[in-house]
């Protein structure tokens, strides 16, 4: 639970829809205002539950049976944890801001953390919507750690192919 996550502006976003909200995660120590104003805000709410940290096998239990996984963020990569959601079905809503088009594309819903009615129309837009299991496929052919290897394998020889031939061209030439 961290500010850059926008825990709350979630919690804000959806306060009068009586669906629940699950936090998953080790509350941050060095953002203890907001960790309690989150705690605050959902026990006026109601219906939201903070986890904290839990091993890996209990979080892909909590994503198989969550319908939607949320991360409206200030900034994000894709997520680890939106990439584990939808790998296990989730469909997902994540921030507009960063690279998260660059790994979802048009599989996921967007959201503008600036803006709580962005967030709600995002979530409820994905809670609306059939599961499809596209974005699941994607995730677990081309986001997988044997991928990542093989794309940083295939950089490094990019890398030492031009490094090499930039050697070769370079000769002497005194």
């Amino acid at each position: 639970i961290q500010a850059a996550k926008n825990q709350l502006g979630l919690i804000e976003a959806l306060f009068d829809l009586p669906i629940p909200i699950v936090f998953v995660g080790q509350p941050s120590p060095y953002e203890m205002d907001y960790v309690n104003r989150c705690y605050e805000r959902g026990k006026a709410r109601g219906n939201v539950y903070f986890l904290g940290a839990l091993p890996p096998g209990e979080i892909v239990g909590i994503y198989m049976q969550a319908d939607v996984h949320v991360l409206p963020s200030w900034r994000e990569t894709p997520g680890l944890a939106s990439l584990e959601a939808a790998a296990a079905g989730c469909r997902i809503v994540t921030t507009a801001l960063g690279s998260t088009r660059d790994y979802f594309g048009d599989q996921a819903w967007y959201c503008d953390p600036r803006h709580p009615g962005s967030i709600r129309q995002a979530v409820t837009e994905a809670l609306g919507a059939e599961k499809s299991g596209g974005l699941r496929q994607v995730v677990l052919s081309r986001f997988t750690w044997d991928a990542a290897a093989q794309a940083t394998l295939k950089a490094y020889q990019l890398v030492l192919n031009s490094s090499s031939k930039n050697d070769a061209n370079s000769g002497d030439k005194k």
